[in-house]
């Protein structure tokens, strides 16, 4: 590869790094869209746009680039956006796999609590709630 592309790629990184360090995710993330095509600064503008959308507050935005651009860092993040939509109450209801149909138990609590695989599931009299184990 010519030094001469490196270098206007570096250059790029930096425009895109001062944007995006100044709080301006706007034009931070446009520029890094339009780096996507490089070979050279792909995966950097990629890591840039899921955080521009992060810091954004765009979690529909970000799980859809997430799932269009799959990487480790892409998986992670669209993990929290996920959980961040949930958590405000506008995230896809989630019920367990194997036992969405049971209802709750005011007699004996201890029913309430289910297992499936590394998630722990808790019955309550208005659905469910959930915590992922190690």
């Amino acid at each position: 590869m010519k030094p001469q592309l490196r270098f206007m790629a570096a250059l790029r990184r930096l425009r895109i790094r001062r944007l995006y360090n100044k709080g301006n995710y706007f034009k931070a993330k446009a520029l890094s869209e339009s780096e996507m095509l490089s070979t050279i600064n792909q995966t950097f503008a990629s890591d840039i746009i899921l955080r521009c959308l992060y810091n954004q507050h765009d979690w529909l935005e970000l799980i859809e680039f997430a799932k269009q651009h799959p990487s480790k860092h892409s998986c992670l993040m669209r993990k929290k956006a996920e959980m961040n939509l949930f958590s405000i109450g506008k995230g896809p209801i989630v019920q367990p796999k194997t036992h969405a149909n049971e209802p709750w138990n005011e007699k004996t609590p201890l029913s309430n609590w289910y297992q499936e695989e590394n998630r722990l599931w808790l019955r309550y009299p208005n659905g469910w709630i959930f915590w992922d184990m190690p």
